[in-house]
């Protein structure tokens, strides 16, 4: 999940570096009915796929912001997530993942900015 938090906020920046004419391009490989909104589309499809996957990551990871190694390994305790609880990387479960808290993070940053930039007058 933490690759998918940092990939959608990556896309998003890149892809708000295309010109219309980069957009207008692309309309071939694209149905009908995507070309005429195609940038607002994608646009809005990543940025949502973002957001979910921020609100997933802060909703199934510790107040320490860890996460276990796979939202699906099959000794996961239930439920997952303890907003007040710390993780607890020595424990009988699963293992803990702060490579995953610091790609999410960076996600998160990336995110942040490219929300902070599209912001009116920004």
């Amino acid at each position: 999940m933490a690759w998918i938090r940092l990939g959608f906020a990556e896309q998003l920046e890149f892809l708000s570096t295309l010109t219309d004419a980069h957009w207008a391009s692309l309309t071939p490989h694209f149905s009908d009915s995507l070309k005429s909104d195609l940038k607002s589309t994608v646009m809005d499809t990543y940025l949502n796929a973002a957001q979910v996957t921020a609100q997933w990551y802060c909703l199934n990871s510790f107040s320490d912001g860890m996460v276990y190694w796979d939202s699906g390994a099959p000794r996961l305790p239930r439920p997952v997530h303890d907003s007040n609880a710390p993780s607890a990387p020595y424990n009988d479960d699963e293992p803990i993942d702060s490579s995953a808290a610091a790609i999410a993070g960076q996600g998160f940053i990336r995110l942040g900015q490219y929300l902070d930039h599209r912001k009116p007058g920004a």
